[in-house]
């Protein structure tokens, strides 16, 4: 005689701990994996051709910009007597190392009074060099040697 099973009903598998075990393995992967190191690339620099004692020693004009001046071959000026000293040298018509002004800025200089005296240079044809002043309302060092080269360098006191 045959026996008559009952239908069964479908049920749906619970997959709560599968996620359990999901979240574990993946904290056990992140945990035991090795991250491969960069080794790096070794660089060979060529050395300068030309001699320290035959580098040529310019002095660029600065800018020596603080919160209350604005000075420009020692001389403090406002913004409108710079922009007419900068027309008067006729930077556009000079070489491109000629055309290079280094800013001095300090760090209490709010940005309108800077974006002044950069958009300045910018529209007469200079080429700017930054140097960021450690010391509040100082100057930072001297100006002498090479620019930075593309004109749009930041140099570090």
């Amino acid at each position: 005689m045959r026996i008559a099973r009952k239908p069964r009903e479908f049920r749906d598998v619970d997959v709560t701990s599968f996620a359990d075990v999901a979240f574990l393995l993946i904290i056990f992967f992140i945990l035991t994996t090795t991250f491969s190191k960069s080794m790096g690339v070794s660089v060979m620099i060529p050395a300068s051709t030309q001699e320290e004692s035959q580098k040529p020693e310019e002095e660029y004009p600065t800018v020596a910009l603080t919160a209350e001046t604005l000075q420009f071959k020692e001389e403090t000026l406002t913004i409108e007597e710079f922009r007419e000293a900068l027309k008067q040298m006729k930077l556009r018509e000079r070489s491109e190392s000629e055309r290079v002004l280094i800013v001095e800025c300090a760090p209490d200089v709010d940005y309108d009074r800077y974006y002044k005296v950069v958009t300045a240079i910018a529209r007469e044809g200079g080429i700017l060099a930054l140097v960021e002043s450690a010391e509040s309302g100082e100057g930072g060092g001297g100006a002498s040697g090479s620019p930075p080269s593309g004109g749009g360098g930041k140099e570090g006191s």
